[in-house]
């Protein structure tokens, strides 16, 4: 896990916190604002990249984006019980309240299919928020 670090600025002798995170453009190791919310973005030092505030979310920790449509967004996650990287797709919050919008993400969602090749991930169910629809293990 990567731990927030403290630096002084020289203008105002404040210290800011600071998290290590890795460009998905240029694949430096960079430091970002710590204080950014979760899931915002700012350029890369090194190639301008735009670089995403990483969030827990249950146990996927979302990484960053990797493609947006019309239903939300599609993001590179770890997963920290099966220990390997997966994609995780939210809802947007606009939607949720949508019932068909909603169908239709289920329905999405049950007809993804994986190449043998990759590895048995266990089936996700979406459950509902009032923020958007959330993945969510087995039955819990």
């Amino acid at each position: 896990m990567l731990r927030l670090k403290t630096v002084s600025t020289e203008e105002n002798k404040e210290r800011k916190p600071l998290k290590m995170v890795q460009c998905g453009g240029c694949g430096a190791k960079v430091f970002i604002p710590g204080d950014l919310k979760p899931l915002a973005t700012t350029p890369c030092s090194k190639c301008e990249s735009p670089i995403m505030m990483p969030m827990m979310m249950r146990q996927f920790n979302l990484l960053r984006p990797i493609a947006e449509g019309g239903m939300g967004i599609v993001y590179r996650a770890f997963d920290t019980t099966l220990e390997r990287e997966v994609a995780v797709k939210l809802m947007k919050a606009e939607l949720a309240d949508d019932k068909e919008v909603l169908e239709g993400f289920y329905r999405e969602s049950a007809r993804v299919r994986l190449p043998e090749s990759y590895q048995h991930h266990p089936y996700l169910r979406l459950r509902r928020t009032r923020r958007n629809a959330l993945p969510c293990d087995g039955g819990r």
